[in-house]
């Protein structure tokens, strides 16, 4: 009895391992890490076979082991998950709450496409520098910052969020509400 009992209980466990594990394959928006000042932007992606996949790096691979996704690499620890829905992730290291939101790449390329943001615009700012940012579909863009003799290149994607009129990236962190579009200026303000 104690063997039938013994092998029920490690069948449950597969079971909720794998469930755990289904529910975090895909990609996910790191949305937010609490008490930051500014809110990050990138997409990580858990693929079958524990490998991840950041901004298009993989930097290694991840598995389940209860309640916690063990992280191997370069970004090594131990994330404990608070909540694990098919689309939210709430996850904690060394004490900080960071928050998940599963990716929907198709809607994200219809946002994207009808946004008017596709091309090179040259954005407005307080500091005098110039700034540059090439949006191109379905998710790839290219910044250029220079001031004061250096200049700062970056790309990566983004995302459109017609909602509020905002635009994510990665190198201009924060959510970035769109005050002006015209054919021929943009104009972004970070919160």
């Amino acid at each position: 009895m104690e063997a039938i009992f013994s092998i029920f209980t490690l069948s449950i466990f597969s079971l909720l391992v794998n469930a755990q594990n289904s529910k975090l394959l895909g990609s996910w928006l790191l949305a937010k890490v609490e008490d930051e000042i500014h809110e990050p932007y990138f997409i990580t992606e858990f693929n079958e076979g524990g490998k991840t996949a950041v901004m298009g790096i993989e930097p290694g691979i991840w598995e389940i082991k209860g309640n916690k996704i063990i992280m191997k690499s370069e970004f090594d620890g131990t994330h404990t998950i608070l909540k694990l829905t098919n689309n939210e992730l709430i996850v904690t290291k060394e004490e900080a709450k960071i928050f998940y939101v599963k990716v929907n790449q198709e809607k994200i390329n219809n946002e994207n496409k009808e946004s008017g943001l596709v091309g090179t615009w040259r954005i407005k700012n307080s500091q005098g520098s110039t700034q540059l940012l090439k949006f191109e579909l379905p998710d790839v863009y290219s910044y250029v910052n220079a001031s004061d003799g250096m200049t700062e290149n970056s790309e990566g994607t983004w995302v459109y969020n017609s909602s509020d009129k905002s635009v994510r990236t990665y190198s201009i962190r924060g959510n970035n509400i769109i005050n002006e579009l015209t054919d021929s200026e943009l104009v972004m303000k970070n919160r």
